[in-house]
């Protein structure tokens, strides 16, 4: 149904199942609620397939269960992550990881070749006990590819959103590209639709169904150099307004720049394709880190080298080195007799692409800055009530990065199993669950008063340009010293920022046209990202897998083994603790630096017995 307005035309869509984000997550649940015979609308405010983490498609872990140890894993993940992850989602993605595989297969996605026993057959070269297996284009399609027992990684070759497209649509699903869902509707207690607009006209989009997928991804903001721009938080800001839970806002993300650019990803001078992949392979291969007075930089302590890995804890050792004014920090290639020269790297990774006076002396610049402001992959997101992906609002559920799982990051390829998997279980249950509803008109008052507040940046004749705000935004949050390097009142000096932000400036937001009034929603879902981001950190008072307090540079097993849950409250942001089920959580019996091999800087030399 069509109506004209002053402001283009009121489209209003009747659906079953609304899906908004179109990555691997939201492809899977509109695919698995049309298999279920529900009617499904699929959007994205970008290209669906395209946008926000979906560019990044490259490697999916799968196991076998019949095969595969899948309780050793989890336990690992478990120490991995430090034990905020939660070992039930992790378990039910590697088993869940085959089916959805298979679908993949089914779906005519480039795979890999399988021996006569079922397994991936690779072309690898074997170094440190690891077997690389080059994809496509040298890189597995956007990452470099591992094959780890008894956990096997099979790949997908990215960038065929194509494919995915059109299984969607085989199947029914109706796609709209480049339209911009600000706001869910909630009626009764339970979501019955949402408002949205097309990037392509002064149109409004008003969708009525019977439940809606948020697949959207994670938190962030738009820092310079990150491929994921479009990533703003949106979905999770629309469920943290009709009152969702939402957790794991304090983890940071760690991707790489050049060491003495240390508040900014993938800066000026730095080949993003070239200089990602190359630092992998230089930790895979043994190489070490220096900072430029030739220190070996390591978090991991001496008597532990033998217990786990972790480079996620390097980002900490690194911006403590910036911070003392001994960045930048390079690979060193002959600082150890028994390390490989970068130049033994397979050969899409070639020695002259290299810098030659780096080479030369026989270091290597290191990517060493970080996605500062980005929440951590899988680590953020609205809480689930249960394995359906249902949140605590009937009728709306998540997927992907958007849901907050707690699964953590245990390894390379997780995260395409994980969207996959719980993409499908999203998109299925929401199927199931609009067979059983009443249909219910929608509010007319609602949607006015929804409408009217998604076009307010457009009705006004001047203000604040969301480009402008957006970027003071990032010069806040980026510096390493604000969500790397954390301490309480740094934190609270960017919070007061955020907060007269919020205050202040956000009411002002003006928008010429359609495409700032996008950017002035997605500030509206980074500030209120940013303050939640900012509070968990300073509520949580210690230092954890991707979060580094410099004023509480130990793990406080005691009072922090918990999630950090964050609702609105009759307006006011409430932050919570879940504690984590003690079997969950280390053998406390253990010394203090068994059950943490990497130190954090700063970690006092001698550990309270209470620790």
């Amino acid at each position: 149904m069509t109506t004209e307005t002053k402001r283009g035309t009121d489209i209003v869509v009747k659906t079953d199942v609304l899906v908004v984000g179109a990555g691997q997550a939201g492809f899977f649940a509109a695919i698995k609620a049309a298999e279920q015979g529900a009617k499904v609308t699929l959007v994205d405010k970008g290209y669906a397939g395209k946008s926000g983490q979906s560019q990044n498609l490259a490697t999916m872990v799968v196991c076998d269960a019949s095969k595969d140890d899948i309780k050793k894993w989890v336990m690992s993940d478990r120490s991995v992550n430090e034990y905020i992850n939660n070992p039930e989602w992790v378990e039910l993605t590697y088993r869940e990881s085959m089916d959805r595989w298979n679908d993949l297969a089914e779906w005519g996605f480039v795979t890999y070749k399988f021996d006569k026993d079922g397994n991936v057959y690779i072309d690898s070269m074997k170094d440190n006990g690891d077997e690389y297996c080059p994809g496509e284009d040298g890189l597995g399609g956007t990452g470099e590819g591992r094959i780890a027992s008894p956990v096997k990684f099979r790949f997908i070759v990215g960038r065929q959103h194509e494919k995915l497209r059109k299984v969607a649509q085989d199947r029914g699903v109706t796609i709209i590209d480049r339209l911009t869902v600000t706001d869910l509707i909630k009626q009764d207690g339970r979501i019955v639709g949402a408002i949205g607009f097309s990037a392509d006209a002064d149109d409004t989009y008003i969708f009525h169904c019977g439940a809606v997928v948020l697949a959207a991804g994670n938190g962030g903001i738009k820092t310079p150099g990150v491929r994921t721009v479009t990533t703003t938080g949106d979905a999770q800001a629309m469920a943290y307004r009709v009152g969702c839970e939402l957790t794991g806002k304090e983890w940071t993300d760690n991707h790489p720049s050049r060491g003495d650019f240390p508040a900014y990803p993938w800066s000026s001078g730095v080949d993003r394709d070239f200089m990602v992949p190359k630092q992998k392979l230089a930790k895979n291969h043994g190489i070490p880190v220096i900072n430029a007075e030739g220190t070996v930089l390591d978090s991991m302590r001496p008597d532990q080298r033998n217990k786990s890995t972790g480079q996620i804890f390097d980002a900490a050792r690194m911006a403590y080195e910036a911070h003392m004014g001994r960045a930048p920090e390079f690979f060193s290639v002959d600082g150890d007799p028994n390390t490989r020269p970068m130049n033994h790297s397979p050969k899409n990774m070639p020695r002259d692409k290299m810098d030659d006076d780096a080479m030369k002396e026989g270091k290597v610049r290191m990517a060493m800055g970080r996605c500062l402001g980005q929440s951590h992959h899988l680590s953020d997101g609205v809480w689930p009530i249960d394995k359906t992906c249902a949140t605590q609002v009937p009728g709306l559920y998540a997927a992907g990065d958007c849901l907050g799982a707690r699964p953590g990051y245990p390894m390379a390829g997780f995260a395409c199993a994980f969207t996959a998997v719980t993409g499908t279980r999203a998109g299925t249950y929401a199927a199931i669950y609009t067979k059983g509803v009443e249909d219910i008109p929608l509010d007319e008052a609602e949607v006015e008063r929804l409408k009217k507040s998604m076009w307010a940046p457009m009705d006004r004749v001047g203000g604040f340009s969301p480009a402008w705000v957006n970027q003071v935004i990032i010069n806040t949050l980026t510096p390493y010293w604000v969500l790397m390097y954390k301490s309480e009142d740094r934190m609270q000096a960017a919070l007061n920022t955020i907060e007269f932000i919020r205050d202040n400036v956000l009411p002002k937001l003006w928008a010429r046209d359609v495409h700032e009034l996008r950017l002035a929603h997605e500030v509206r879902s980074i500030v209120l990202h940013s303050e939640m981001k900012l509070k968990a950190s300073m509520m949580r008072k210690e230092s954890r897998w991707t979060h580094y307090r410099e004023d509480y540079p130990l793990r406080d097993d005691k009072n922090w083994l918990c999630w950090i849950k964050i609702k609105d409250v009759d307006g006011v942001m409430t932050f919570t603790k879940e504690p984590i089920p003690k079997e969950w959580g280390p053998d406390e019996s253990l010394p203090y630096v068994e059950r943490y091999p990497h130190a954090f800087p700063n970690e006092p030399k001698i550990i309270p017995a209470d620790m």
